[in-house]
């Protein structure tokens, strides 16, 4: 109950901020239609695009629904391949997360000393 409460929230706000529809929403809905085609089009050219387009989508979103989303897709995800695209990408945010969030404690830390 507490994710799908995050859940919620995360894609409330996102909607007030413009980002159309949070993970549980059709936003979803067109992210996996994006992986499907990604997996199984026949033309290299039309997968790319499909990758391209989902990296796009991903990106409108707060981090927080990124995260959801993101692991939301790699669960339905019954493909390989794409699974592995998906993971690197849940991977590469949460490392960005916690480099911002370390870079924003060593900050602070910095400022603390120098008074």
């Amino acid at each position: 109950a507490g994710e799908a409460g995050e859940a919620r929230a995360t894609a409330a706000g996102d909607a007030r901020r413009g980002a159309a529809a949070g993970p549980g929403g059709a936003c979803a809905g067109c992210a996996h239609a994006l992986v499907e085609h990604m997996a199984t089009a026949a033309e290299q050219a039309e997968r790319a695009a499909s990758y391209a387009a989902l990296q796009r989508l991903v990106d409108l979103h707060s981090v927080a629904s990124r995260l959801v989303l993101l692991q939301a897709l790699l669960r339905r995800c019954g493909h390989p391949k794409a699974g592995a695209l998906l993971l690197h990408r849940l991977k590469q945010e949460h490392l960005d997360e916690t480099r911002r969030r370390g870079g924003a404690a060593g900050a602070a830390e910095g400022a603390g000393a120098a008074e």
